[in-house]
């Protein structure tokens, strides 16, 4: 997916953070990466939701890491900073069953070079109880044979 920063990203201390934003189909993003740690991250995806209970929409979803601020929009928050692997790669995953007849699945993952982020994020939530019948997830309506994975590419500034 990405390639290796140079030693001298990987060497930042987090107030000489190199900045990524960018974006793909349906997604918005921002990254701050140093000491080779993504060392905040923004996400801004829309969802695609069908279901018996309120029929198809589509609504926004806001995720960040590693940050203490209230954002407008923003859901999901996650506490950490994300670690580079060898190569420039991340992956970060969580899965939830919060309660009978809900699943929540997240994928964030992707490689860092030294011009650009690339990788793809992934949110499919589902409810199957008697009283609500909804998917929803990033990348495209629900049944149309869409994975839900969305691709996205952000520049360095």
């Amino acid at each position: 997916m990405l390639l290796v920063l140079a030693a001298t990203v990987f060497s930042a201390s987090p107030a000489e953070a190199v900045t990524y934003h960018g974006g793909g189909e349906g997604i918005k993003i921002e990254f701050r990466v140093a000491g080779g740690r993504i060392v905040f991250a923004e996400v801004r995806v829309t969802l695609h939701c069908a279901g018996q209970t309120y029929g198809s929409r589509t609504r926004r979803l806001g995720a960040v890491w590693n940050s203490e601020r209230l954002l407008p929009g923003v859901t999901e928050y996650h506490s950490h900073p994300i670690d580079l692997r060898a190569g420039g790669r991340f992956r970060e995953s969580s899965s939830s069953h919060a309660e009978a007849g809900y699943i929540g699945e997240e994928l964030f993952a992707g490689r860092v070079r030294r011009g650009a982020v690339v990788g793809g994020f992934l949110s499919v939530s589902e409810y199957r109880t008697p009283a609500r019948k909804e998917r929803c997830q990033t990348g495209g309506a629900p049944g149309a044979g869409e994975n839900g994975f969305v691709a996205f590419r952000a520049d360095r500034r």
